[in-house]
């Protein structure tokens, strides 16, 4: 029910999104450094580590250090870029806003029962918040990068899918057998009026002449 709602709430982020001047960022690989303050060895560290997350199990690390938000919150701007990726559920997304002094962290709806918003809050505090605070957006960006990665790598999606497979079968099967309920019920009805029909025809032959 927690990932649905997390589904739906990004799906109603984008639809709000799409009706006014949002624009998504183009990333480089997991890394789109709109603002300019990253180095080439940063982007390369955090791209190499989201590579090798996504090859253990799916998972992905994106960082954003952006110019401008359009005008919205950090909350609504990162949750809006999270949406506008092609993995967005199962990545999570830092955003540094270096200009605003502002940064945020969000993950999709497959990994937000892995990740908790105390654990977000944690993992920016440990990692993040002092070299973003000094400028040190490299270190910022590497450390949260490094941070998740280790929290991500020991999770074990295989299982979850192997439940979401078992959840969506079931899903079918009930909907197969709500099918088969209403196609004897139809039958049923139909058959019913015809019994029904055939009688009336019946009494009516039979009734006596005056």
């Amino acid at each position: 029910m927690k990932k649905v709602v997390s589904i739906l709430f990004i799906t109603l982020i984008c639809a709000a999104l799409g009706s006014g001047a949002f624009s998504a960022p183009r990333f480089d690989g997991h890394v789109c450094d709109a603002a300019g303050v990253l180095s080439e060895d940063a982007k390369g560290e955090i791209d190499e580590l989201s590579v090798a997350l996504g090859q253990k199990n799916g998972t992905h690390v994106y960082v954003l250090c952006a110019d401008q938000t359009d005008g919205l919150s950090m909350r609504d701007f990162s949750r809006g870029v999270l949406a506008s990726l092609e993995d967005q559920e199962s990545s999570a997304l830092l955003v540094l806003f270096p200009e605003g002094g502002d940064y945020y962290a969000c993950v999709g709806g497959g990994l937000s029962e892995y990740v908790s918003y105390d654990d977000i809050k944690e993992i920016l505090s440990v990692s993040t918040e002092g070299a973003f605070s000094s400028g040190n957006y490299d270190a910022a960006s590497v450390s949260f990068a490094q941070a998740f990665a280790s929290r991500l790598a020991s999770i074990d999606r295989s299982e979850k899918s192997g439940g979401s497979f078992g959840h969506t079968l079931l899903i079918i099967l009930l909907v197969l057998f709500i099918a088969a309920v209403l196609f004897f019920a139809v039958v049923y009805i139909i058959r019913t009026v015809n019994i029904n029909r055939a009688r009336r025809r019946r009494a009516g032959r039979r009734r006596p002449l005056r």
